[in-house]
């Protein structure tokens, strides 16, 4: 489970969809449960494998049910989830997120990483996402980690070994 720091209290996702978050200084433990965020036949299977801080208040989890936005700007945290499982129809190429990682030029978007959907480009205000894949420039659909760099360029890990994307002009270079 992916552990994070934000302002003071560090953030847990553990077993049976709870977030967790422990103020680091005075150790008071809050708990909520996202469980009813995700379908019941899903959220059985519920991992998380990355989180992320967008310096907005926002922390995004990648699981596999889905990502996942805690928005801890307030007293109280509010959680919402995006995923596969709504009426307005697939959201990503894979509800099995390995990667998040906020877009350091447009703080409306967040890269997603997939098992086997490739990369996402998700739009945080339209609720629309862009797939990235084999069909189109990626060279392998499985996205473990994405790390961004001082000028905007993603560099991803990948099945068949780093991928760095140019999100400014749409070039990939890979090293495989």
């Amino acid at each position: 489970f992916p552990v994070t720091i934000t302002k003071g209290n560090v953030w847990f996702v553990a077993g049976n969809a709870r977030i967790i978050k422990v103020n680091a200084e005075s150790g008071k433990i809050d708990e909520w449960s996202i469980a009813s965020l995700f379908p019941p036949g899903e959220i059985k299977q519920f991992q998380s494998y990355s989180a992320a801080d967008d310096n907005h208040n926002n922390l995004w989890i990648g699981t596999s049910c889905g990502l996942l936005r805690i928005d801890y700007g307030t007293d109280e945290p509010s959680f919402q989830a995006y995923h596969n499982y709504t009426s307005g129809g697939v959201l990503f190429a894979s509800n099995h997120l390995l990667s998040v990682c906020p877009d350091r030029n447009n703080r409306n978007v967040i890269w997603v990483g997939t098992n086997g959907g490739g990369l996402c480009k998700f739009d945080i205000i339209s609720g629309k996402s862009q797939t990235f894949n084999t069909h189109n420039g990626i060279t392998d659909n499985v996205v473990y980690g994405i790390l961004p760099d001082v000028t905007g360029k993603l560099w991803m890990s990948t099945n068949r070994g780093i991928t760095c994307h140019d999100p400014s002009t749409g070039t990939y270079r890979d090293w495989e």
